[in-house]
C-alpha cells in the first residue's frame, strides 16, 4: 500500500521518484539487501545492479553488520557520481504494486478508492459463501 502513496499529491517524494513509479511495471522491481541490510523492494539503478552481481559480497558484509549502502557511503561517499547513485537508490523504493499506479492523485481519493474497492470485493465474495 505504501507504494501507492508515493504518487499522492501530498507526498514529499521527489518528482524523479514519482516519475519512476509511474513508468515502472510490476516486473521492474527487485528484492535486495543492499539498501538496509533487510529485504526490501525497489526499482534498481546501476549501483544496485552492480552490487546484485556480487551476492556473496552482499551477504559477507551483512553478516558483519555492514550494509552495502553504508559501506559505499563511507568508502566512496566523496565521489559525486557515487553520491548521486546512492541518493537515486533511496528514491527508488517501490513494491510490486507499482505496475498498477498510473496517476498522481490526492491521498483522500486514493484512500476512498481503496475503501470502495475493498467493499466491492467483500460484497461479491459474500455471495460465494453458502448459507447454513
Amino acid at each position: 500500500v505504501g507504494t501507492r502513496f508515493i504518487c499522492a499529491e501530498e507526498s514529499s517524494a521527489p518528482k524523479s521518484h514519482k516519475d519512476k513509479v509511474l513508468k515502472a511495471s510490476s516486473n521492474d522491481t527487485m528484492r535486495t539487501l543492499v539498501l538496509s541490510g533487510r529485504p526490501l523492494r525497489l526499482i534498481p539503478n546501476d549501483w544496485v545492479k552492480s552490487w546484485e552481481k556480487e551476492p556473496a559480497r552482499i551477504q559477507e558484509l551483512c553478516d558483519q553488520g555492514v550494509v552495502p549502502f553504508a559501506h559505499d557511503m563511507k568508502s566512496k561517499g566523496e565521489d559525486a557520481t557515487v553520491r548521486r547513485q546512492l541518493l537515486d537508490t533511496v528514491n527508488s523504493l517501490a513494491g510490486q504494486c507499482v505496475g498498477g499506479i498510473s496517476t498522481v492523485e490526492p491521498a483522500q481519493k486514493i484512500v476512498e478508492d481503496m475503501v470502495a474497492e475493498a467493499a466491492s470485493m467483500m460484497e461479491s465474495n459474500a455471495a460465494l459463501i453458502s448459507r447454513l
